[in-house]
């Protein structure tokens, strides 16, 4: 390679990975007004439910009895009559010990005066949705709802989403705010909130598109029935997303939430994020293809893998820029003579740069948004320093997906929180 075509190519490259930088950050920057003029976009009902029957699924796969318990709990809590909630535990066969804990767990609920009781998947496909449409089989409510295991749940959640069905709604979904007191939960934590306080809004005024996650969400059991269920597919809830709006149903997010612990090490965040990264990079594929407009299928692509897609092409880039800065350093001393290193060092620098510059600004403005009012003060110090190294986060969850993508992941379940 001559020292022209090397350095033609590393600026060619620096150039490529700075567009895709300033565009990402104005869209960021748009999410980040969405965030202050649409927080209209999370529903609350105008009415109070007319009670129906709702079964409330619990998805479980190698899980403690304490953390089944959380969820119970808060299932316990829930300001909706008790007779009117069926909850099912849907375990796998051979997961032995999360069956006897879960069948005390139900066994206290039943103490209660719940009808809870532990539904077995068929064990034929160890996919998480599979196991829920094993259970949808045995389901009596009208209207069904889905959580994992360490759920807190807003106590008004199940009522305000059988009285937004009431109003016309097919599904609905909630805000799934995930946590954990370590270096990875809280970067995870600051993750959830830009996408919940910020971007999902903006996609929904603007685009007409959302998405929901697996926890908190409810539809309609006929409509879950006309179409085909839950997906089997590595993320259920995003696939279900591009379902419903390509079938023409009416969704909404509430303003309520769901909190869950987030995975606790770094392995298990590697595994998760694995399988979210090809879960949804599988949606996004269902969307782009659909019948839907064009530009609902572009937001709908954006919203499910453009971050990924962003990033990687962020780090390839920059990768390839490296390289070919190096190709040039690596001339002969007639070479130097032409090109000074410290530019050719600068132009190298760029597209990390860009996208480490334009990352910090955007998440940034957004977070400081959040944070913002007196009572907030003490935890917006801390999120601002996790926000600023977001974009570093960001870089490490890029190489994760550009692994899935080379090395599809063994297991099925996407919870990994151990």
């Amino acid at each position: 390679m001559t020292v022209d075509a090397a350095l033609g190519k590393l600026v060619v490259s620096a150039l490529v990975v700075s567009l895709i930088r300033i565009f990402n950050a104005i869209n960021r920057i748009a999410l980040f007004k969405g965030f202050k003029r649409f927080p209209e976009t999370y529903l609350v009902p105008k009415r109070p439910p007319n009670p129906r029957k709702v079964t409330v699924m619990v998805a479980l796969h190698k899980e403690k009895e304490e953390s089944i318990r959380v969820t119970a709990r808060s299932i316990m809590n829930q300001e909706y009559p008790k007779e009117l909630i069926e909850v099912f535990f849907v375990v796998e066969p051979d997961d032995y010990e999360t069956i006897e804990a879960a069948e005390r767990v139900a066994q206290k609920m039943r103490e209660q005066g719940f009808n809870a009781r532990v539904v077995m998947s068929d064990g034929k496909l160890k996919y998480k949705a599979h196991a829920l449409n094993c259970a949808l089989k045995e389901a009596s409510g009208e209207i069904i709802g889905v959580y994992d295991a360490d759920d807190e749940i807003d106590p008004k959640q199940i009522a305000m989403a059988v009285a937004l069905i009431e109003e016309g709604y097919d599904a609905v979904g909630s805000r799934v705010i995930r946590h954990r007191e370590n270096v990875i939960g809280r970067f995870v934590n600051i993750e959830t909130i830009v996408r919940h306080e910020a971007m999902l809004p903006f996609y929904r005024k603007i685009r007409k598109v959302t998405q929901f996650s697996g926890e908190g969400f409810f539809i309609r059991k006929d409509v879950l029935e006309a179409v085909g269920g839950f997906p089997e597919k590595l993320t259920e809830d995003s696939y279900l997303t591009v379902i419903l709006f390509e079938k023409g149903y009416k969704v909404a997010h509430m303003r309520s939430y769901v909190k869950e612990i987030a995975p606790k090490g770094i392995i298990a965040f590697i595994k998760q994020r694995m399988r979210r990264a090809l879960g949804r990079l599988q949606a996004a594929g269902r969307a782009i293809t659909s019948n839907m407009p064009i530009i609902r299928r572009l937001a709908m692509f954006r919203l499910l893998a453009g971050s990924a897609v962003v990033v990687m092409a962020s780090i390839i880039a920059s990768v390839f820029g490296l390289r070919y800065a190096r190709n040039v350093l690596a001339e002969s001393i007639e070479a130097a003579a032409h090109y000074n290193p410290i530019v050719v060092g600068i132009i190298a620098s760029i597209p990390p740069g860009a996208y480490l510059l334009t990352s910090l600004a955007s998440f940034y403005l957004m977070i400081n948004s959040y944070f913002s009012g007196d009572y907030r003060r003490a935890r917006k110090f801390m999120a601002l320093r996790y926000a600023l190294m977001l974009p570093f986060f960001r870089i490490f969850e890029g190489l994760i997906v550009i692994r899935a993508i080379i090395r599809r992941p063994k297991k099925r379940y996407k919870t990994e929180r151990r």
